[in-house]
C-alpha cells in the first residue's frame, strides 16, 4: 500500500508536474518528502504502540510516594557524618564498638550503612563485644576490614 502510494506519487511528480525543475532535483524533493514521511510514521509508531517501562513506573507508584521516599533518601544522605579532614587524609575518631551508633560506624574505613547496621544487629542479639577482635564475627568483616578498622575501634 504504501510502495503503491510512493510510486504514483513518483510518477506524478516526476512526469505530470514541471514546476520549473529538472529531475534530479524533483528526484531530491521526491526523497526528502520519503524520509520526511518514514520519520512521522516511525513517530506515530512508536507514540501509540510503544511502552516505555518509565511510564509504566509513573503509572503504578503515586507521585506523592515518589516524593516521600526521596525526601527519606535525600534526609538519610544528609544525616551521614563526613569525617573530619587533617591535610589530605580523612581519619575517623575512635569508635566504641559497644555503644556507638549507626553514624560513628560509618565513619571507620570500608565500612556502609549495611555493614555498620549488621554490626548493630550483632550486638543487640548476642550482647556486648568482650575484645576489638570479637567484631569479627560480624558477617562482612574479614580480616582485610579489620586489619583496615582496627586502629580505629575499642570496647569499654
Amino acid at each position: 500500500m504504501i510502495r503503491a502510494f510512493l510510486k504514483k506519487l513518483k510518477t506524478l511528480f516526476l512526469t505530470n508536474i514541471a514546476w520549473g525543475f529538472t529531475r534530479q532535483e524533483k528526484l531530491v524533493i521526491l526523497s526528502l518528502i520519503s524520509f520526511f514521511l518514514f520519520g512521522a510514521g516511525i513517530k506515530i509508531y512508536k507514540a501509540r504502540f510503544v511502552n516505555y517501562p518509565e511510564k509504566e513506573f509513573v503509572k503504578n507508584y503515586p507521585l506523592d510516594s515518589l516524593r516521600q521516599e526521596f525526601i527519606q533518601k535525600s534526609n538519610a544522605m544528609n544525616a551521614v557524618p563526613t569525617p573530619q579532614a587533617i591535610g589530605l587524609v580523612a581519619i575517623p575518631l575512635k569508635v566504641n564498638i559497644n555503644s556507638d551508633s549507626i553514624s560513628e560506624f560509618i565513619k571507620l574505613p570500608k565500612v556502609g550503612p549495611a555493614l555498620a547496621k549488621r554490626i548493630i544487629e550483632y550486638r543487640q542479639q548476642k550482647g556486648d563485644f568482650k575484645k576489638p577482635s570479637d567484631i569479627r564475627k560480624v558477617k562482612g568483616i574479614g580480616p582485610k576490614i579489620y586489619q583496615q578498622i582496627q586502629p580505629y575501634i575499642y570496647v569499654k
